[in-house]
């Protein structure tokens, strides 16, 4: 299904502040962001004179007119007509930020840089940047065996793999590709489904290690977990370790560690539980050739499967009074490979908390005051949580606890406007961009968000009005091309694809 632009349509932006009013004029001077790698849309930053009620539309016309491009109507379509604009480069939609104050333009120039508290007197220094493009639908997979409940992107420096799991227990790995263009985005089956446990799966977690073998790590209803992994150059899932006895009620949340060996579990009844399998048979090891025959032939080339490790839990504490929703260890500590000794925990306790599970601590506890559904952590900056939650929010919270985790990463607001419809399902950061992130509903719709504004980038209807989006998945290809994918309901996986 199409994407359509901009949450509310009466949002529109704050675009739609009357541009083409003539009457008082304030002095803007444009700066393209530092962080824009494409200096061809650099305009000159002396000050100009523009209507004092121009907004996001107006701007990027006045950019697009320095540039000699194009001027695009509110819609899209060319405001230009003539003979000449057909030789000129498409108009290109912007982003502002005012002065210092890092958040998206949404009104008039001057009734943000009032509320802002910057002077008039003054040329206001006006940063801009590419608009994000959004998300194209690019295609769908075959129907899975089930409802798909849980699926993570895992990038590595040659390949990106998509890991699903399902209601009947089993696990697969997709590889995505885009050989035929975004348009065409393909998904291709990485070896059979794995049955991996006998009820439901509610969580899953997967990563690249250094050698390349990737580890998937899923949480049950039937209340235990499971460690599989596939080795560079083969295809098959194998069964590494079973996980038991840490938990008596299902397992709704996972976070793997690999470089550290760990994983963390939360199960509905609000424990947790660390397991170490640093310890345990390589898997480069975990295959043994076969013994010789009774006729004394041997098949050196065949190896047979050991049996999976059974592990018993490091540290299992009682974290919250109610379902554990979510923990991580930290995105941003783990692509830093830094040391692993706080987990943040997410619960429908209303509470998030941040452990340091050797000590089996609680360092610090915030109170809000909705269930927490899901979370997820940055992959840019130390300590900043996105969540979401029933009354149909997304919150941002910063759980950073002393002086010495400062980051240049500053939130706008720590609550978005309401803008899903129900349940809000899955949360997840982009790896390209510190401030976007993604989010889906049991309403069907998959959000994109700058954490700079209150209200959404762009929104897809990516289910119908019969079936729920239950998880996404939100990563990169080749660092050109952010991929999003959607599963719930329908058993099918859902790709969009912008850039």
């Amino acid at each position: 299904m199409p994407p359509y632009d901009d949450e509310e349509r009466d949002h529109r932006v704050a675009a739609s502040d009357d541009d083409n009013d003539v009457g008082e004029q304030i002095r803007v001077s444009l700066t393209l962001a530092v962080e824009c790698t494409d200096r061809s849309l650099e305009v000159p930053s002396e000050a100009i004179a523009v209507p004092a009620t121009i907004g996001r539309q107006g701007l990027s016309a006045v950019i697009n007119h320095l540039l000699d491009r194009r001027i695009a109507n509110e819609d899209g379509t060319d405001m230009e007509d003539d003979e000449e604009a057909d030789d000129r480069l498409p108009a290109l939609k912007f982003d502002f930020i005012l002065g210092r104050n890092n958040k998206l333009l949404r009104t008039g120039v001057e009734k943000e840089a009032r509320r802002s508290g910057i002077s008039l007197e003054e040329a206001i220094l006006v940063t801009y940047f590419p608009a994000q493009e959004a998300p194209d639908f690019s295609g769908e997979s075959e129907p899975l065996p089930d409802w798909i409940s849980a699926m993570t992107l895992v990038q590595s420096t040659s390949n990106l793999k998509l890991c699903t799991a399902t209601y009947d227990g089993s696990i697969q790995v997709f590889e995505p590709n885009l050989e035929g263009g975004k348009e065409n985005l393909r998904l291709t089956s990485v070896g059979s489904k794995s049955q991996a446990h006998v009820g439901p799966i509610k969580s899953l977690d997967a990563a690249m290690s250094q050698d390349e073998t990737l580890w998937v790590a899923t949480g049950s209803m039937d209340q235990s977990l499971a460690i599989h992994y596939v080795k560079v150059g083969t295809s098959k899932l194998q069964l590494f370790a079973i996980c038991k006895e840490g938990h008596a009620a299902a397992v709704g949340s996972v976070d793997l560690a690999v470089h550290d060996k760990v994983l963390a579990s939360g199960d509905w009844d609000g424990g947790v539980s660390l397991w170490d399998f640093s310890n345990s048979v390589d898997p480069i090891e975990h295959a043994q050739p076969l013994k010789k025959s009774k006729t004394g032939s041997t098949t050196s080339s065949k190896k047979e499967e050991l049996p999976a490790k059974l592990l018993s839990p490091k540290i299992s504490i009682q974290a919250h009074s109610s379902k554990v929703s979510g923990l991580s260890w930290g995105n941003f500590e783990k692509t830093q490979n830094s040391s692993l000794d706080r987990l943040i925990t997410g619960s429908w306790d209303h509470s998030l908390k941040v452990w340091d599970m050797e000590r089996q601590d609680c360092l610090l506890t915030l109170n809000g005051s909705r269930v927490v559904s899901c979370l997820d952590t940055s992959y840019h900056s130390s300590g900043i949580v996105a969540t979401g939650h029933p009354d149909c929010t997304v919150r941002l919270w910063d759980v950073r606890i002393d002086a010495t985790n400062e980051s240049s990463l500053a939130l706008s607001d720590n609550t978005f406007k309401p803008s899903h419809r129900e349940w809000i399902s899955s949360v997840r950061w982009s790896r390209r961009n510190a401030y976007t992130l993604a989010s889906t509903s049991h309403d069907g719709t998959v959000k994109v968000w700058d954490i700079r504004s209150s209200i959404p980038l762009h929104t897809v209807q990516a289910f119908d009005k019969n079936h729920k989006s239950l998880c996404i998945a939100f990563g990169s290809l080749k660092d050109t091309n952010d991929l999003i994918f959607a599963g719930g309901t329908d058993c099918v996986v859902k790709e969009y694809c912008n850039g």
